[in-house]
């Protein structure tokens, strides 16, 4: 498991997210806690 940070690209906010890749696949997208305008928060 690796989590990679990046973000939505749908939304104007451009929630911050985090990425959970096994076996070179996206398994899980998360909120980005650390995220300075979405602090967690993924619509």
């Amino acid at each position: 498991m690796a989590l990679k940070k990046s973000f939505c690209r749908l939304c104007q906010a451009m929630c911050g997210t985090m990425v959970d890749v096994r076996d070179n696949r996206v398994s899980k997208v998360l909120g980005d806690r650390t995220h300075p305008v979405s602090s967690g928060y993924s619509c």
